[in-house]
């Protein structure tokens, strides 16, 4: 059975990967699995990142667009409870 390596290396440092999350690079280098520069987050945070253009070569400015993902998806949700 072959497995990513990113998500063995996640797995190495963190243990399994939840169901319903994504393991993401954060310098968007995908050849880069140091574990400073992966990141676990919900489907629907990496959905909102990939739609509205959250990705960057930096990690910090990844962080901040994973922030913001998160925030528009719980303005979301709040006002489809109105």
């Amino acid at each position: 059975v072959w497995r990513m390596k990113h998500v063995l290396e996640w797995e190495k440092h963190h243990g399994k990967k939840p169901q319903g999350k994504v393991i993401i690079f954060l310098d968007g280098n995908t050849l880069n699995t140091h574990i400073s520069n992966l990141e676990l987050i919900d489907r629907s945070t990496h959905f909102r990142m990939n739609k509205d253009g959250l990705r960057y070569e930096n990690q910090e400015a990844t962080k901040a667009g994973i922030s913001l993902a998160q925030y528009i998806e719980k303005v979301s949700s709040a006002k489809k409870k109105i």
